[in-house]
């Protein structure tokens, strides 16, 4: 016989005498389905247990009251409500990969402290530099590959990107000075303490320019030195005269980073002191803005 439909908004299909339940086989739920127990109500069966003989019976459907039918239907609906709610407790649960945004993916403890780290993108790794004076060496992904000892004794450590990367890879800092550091961490150059700079003014921060050559190195006592990449990356030479910072600056050194690349500007630098942030020029190796009372953070 041909089945019809009672209502558009009613589940069931009639079939000759027979009362089934329409399933469209794209709605088939994967997950289990819960518990009936979680349905059961005092002095009654639950609606799992008698769903058979309700759907199968279509005279005995038209027989029931009215009353018994809305029952019946409302135990149908407390099902699927509590299905979709379990199945969505379960979506939640799940691991998701992100399209946008960031996603954590390895967690690193570093003993003996955290005082720089340096990725190197040509070397699909980055290098971390623990307060020990050991390097920590890790693939892109996090997983370590392995940890040697600094040559000198070191307190920070930042990677030179581009051409001058190509034989000095690395550059480290701290009492004894600037150093360079080839692809396999080993010594490349060691300047010499007081040779160029004041003595006592030990280097705390370095930021590479690599399009000029450049190396901006921010010393102890609130002074800002040039350098210049000489012999194709393998040593450093002095550029320009330290320039002091203004009497007005307070507040230690957060944070040296690059303005935006030629052509369409000139290249330049910021230096963030404190609330104040400090722009130069590093064509003229002069301070051209100072900005201060700006957010703390």
């Amino acid at each position: 016989m041909e089945s019809e439909v009672l209502d558009a908004s009613n589940p069931f299909i009639v079939e000759g005498d027979h009362l089934i339940l329409d399933q469209d086989p794209y709605e088939t739920d994967i997950y289990e389905v819960p518990d009936p127990g979680f349905l059961k109500e005092e002095r009654e069966s639950s609606f799992s247990e008698r769903a058979p003989q309700l759907i199968t019976n279509n005279s005995r459907w038209q027989n029931m009251a009215l009353s018994a039918r809305a029952r019946q239907l409302w135990l149908l609906l407390r099902t699927g409500l509590q299905t979709f709610v379990e199945k969505e407790k379960r979506a939640e649960l799940r691991v998701a990969r992100l399209t946008h945004g960031l996603e954590p993916l390895r967690h690193l403890e570093v003993a003996a402290g955290l005082c720089s780290v340096a990725q190197d993108p040509v070397g699909r790794r980055f290098v971390v530099l623990d307060g020990a004076g050991r390097l920590h060496l890790h693939r892109e992904d996090g997983w370590a590959q392995e940890k040697l000892l600094a040559p000198v004794a070191l307190t920070g450590l930042v990677a030179v990107l581009g051409p001058l990367g190509t034989v000095g890879r690395f550059v480290g800092w701290g009492p004894v000075g600037l150093a360079i550091l080839k692809s396999d961490l080993s010594l490349l150059w060691l300047s010499k303490p007081g040779k160029h700079g004041v003595p006592g003014r030990e280097p705390i921060c370095c930021l590479p320019v690599p399009d000029p050559g450049l190396l901006l190195v921010a010393e102890a006592g609130g002074s800002l030195v040039l350098w210049k990449f000489r012999s194709g990356g393998r040593c450093l030479v002095p550029h320009g005269s330290p320039i002091q910072l203004p009497p007005s600056i307070s507040g230690a050194l957060a944070r040296l980073a690059l303005g935006p690349r030629p052509p369409h500007h000139d290249p330049c630098c910021f230096a963030a002191y404190g609330s104040a942030v400090l722009t130069f020029d590093l064509q003229t190796w002069a301070l051209i803005d100072v900005r201060q009372n700006l957010h703390k953070t």
